[in-house]
């Protein structure tokens, strides 16, 4: 990726930590539904905003790591279900979906870009490097 990549998805991200998460539940839902009961897709409305919050962390902390966010590909082609992961596109929809409430929208993009960590080996982080 280059350093106009770069800056875009971080602007997704810092949008992302600057939503009212509990807010936006609760507009949707009411006050009286915990996200934890809610089904959006294959997982609960809580499992999803769980899996969105390490997604963005990690993908923050891999693109502000010198020298190696310029070895992530900005895009990715799956040979699988997924297709291809276009980091910016498929951030900024799951970003759109979630702050609409619309929650299970943005499941195919988290999945999407949960992949491409799994893919490009930073989904889960051993401490033995």
């Amino acid at each position: 990726m280059n350093a106009s990549q770069r800056q875009t998805i971080l602007n997704v991200i810092e949008s992302f930590k600057a939503l009212n998460l509990n807010e936006l539940f609760v507009n949707q839902y009411g006050a009286e539904v915990k996200p934890e009961e809610v089904s959006s897709g294959d997982y609960t409305v809580a499992d999803m905003l769980v899996l969105t919050q390490r997604m963005f962390n990690q993908l923050e902390e891999k693109i502000n790591t010198p020298l190696m966010w310029q070895m992530l590909p900005a895009v990715h082609n799956f040979s699988n279900d997924y297709g291809s992961c276009d980091l910016y596109v498929n951030s900024a929809n799951l970003l759109d979906y979630i702050n609409a409430s619309q929650f299970t929208n943005g499941e195919t993009h988290l999945k999407s870009l949960i992949y491409y960590q799994i893919i490009n080996g930073f989904w889960e982080n051993s401490s033995d490097k």
